[in-house]
């Protein structure tokens, strides 16, 4: 028995081995001697990402002739929702931040010729803030969806949903709500970050844009505002604190309150934070923009006879590729 097994690891090693050198894979073989057969497994190609973002149409991806089936993961990214504007001659004035996109992933995606097999996908595009520059309120626009594997959401191997758009109102305003992980497709789901409700607002107030869901967990949401007085909160950040920071909420500003970009699959390429809600600066105000890539855009809010306002913008969504792990 010990000389069968014996020869059962050396015939392994030497698959392993020749595995090595030629970086292919092999099917099971049988080891002399053995009624089981080994699967021999063999190292795929050193490890490669893949960043696609392209947005906001279908695309067709050709698979890498590296391609490994037994070691991949696919990860998906849906887009930001811009905030929500809101203006009036006297307070009380709100407005909510957009949602951050939400995250699913899969592994061993499987690909019947590698080099020659093709997949279709979306990457959610942005969307831009919504502006007033006169008396009333405007909600935010939604965030788009992303997906791969198949020509619509529904049929994808693996899909994400976009973040839901700020509202705005007068002594109120709805939460711009992340996209749901329960909406995914995917073994692996988190929601976006809120741009989170207004409410019994006597002042005027706006809050931030959702942070975007990543690998490590939910994006973050802003923070609820209640109450007098005038108050703007952050935009939340990415990837359960693991992505882009969140901007700072400006009150009476014209300040940058953008969010900032992620760095979890690289130096540029991340799960962004939302961008600050802001009060205008005399009759004008521009929310924080959703960082790169999918969170949610910060409210504007101002109370002013002559306004000229816009919410922060949604950022587009991302797909990430990654075999030979």
């Amino acid at each position: 028995m010990m000389r069968q097994l014996l020869r059962a690891a050396s015939v392994v090693l030497a698959l392993l081995g020749a595995a090595v050198l030629s970086g292919t894979t092999t099917s099971a073989q049988m080891v002399p001697g053995l009624s089981n057969p080994i699967l021999a497994f063999v190292g795929c190609r050193a490890k490669q990402v893949a960043f696609l973002t392209t947005a906001g149409s279908l695309q067709t991806w050709t698979s890498p002739s590296t391609w490994c089936n037994s070691a991949n993961k696919i990860e998906v990214l849906g887009g930001g929702a811009s905030g929500g504007a809101s203006t009036l001659s006297t307070v009380p004035v709100a407005a909510s931040g957009g949602g951050g996109g939400a995250y699913s992933a899969i592994a061993n995606y499987f690909v019947a010729s590698p080099g020659v097999t093709t997949a279709q996908y979306q990457v959610a595009a942005s969307v831009s803030g919504v502006s007033r520059t006169s008396s009333g309120s405007t909600a935010g626009n939604n965030g788009n969806d992303s997906w791969f594997g198949a020509s619509t959401f529904a049929s994808a191997a693996v899909a994400a949903k976009g973040g839901t758009g700020g509202g705005a109102g007068t002594s109120s305003s709805s939460a711009g709500t992340g996209g749901q992980a329960s909406a995914g497709i995917g073994t692996t789901k988190f929601s976006g970050g809120d741009g989170a409700a207004t409410s019994s607002i006597s002042g005027t107030a706006g809050s931030g844009g959702g942070g975007a869901a990543g690998p490590h967990g939910a994006g973050n949401s802003s923070s609820s505002l209640s109450g007098s007085g005038t108050s703007a909160s952050n935009g939340g950040s990415g990837d359960a604190g693991f992505g882009g920071a969140g901007g700072a909420g400006k009150v009476n500003s014209s300040a940058n309150a953008n969010g900032s970009a992620g760095s979890e699959w690289d130096s540029t390429h991340g799960s962004g934070g939302g961008g600050g809600g802001v009060l205008g600066n005399g009759a004008q105000g521009i929310g924080g923009a959703g960082a790169n890539y999918g969170a949610g855009g910060g409210a504007a809010a101002i109370a002013s006879g002559s306004p000229n306002i816009t919410s922060g913008s949604g950022a587009q969504g991302i797909i990430v590729l990654t075999w030979g792990l």
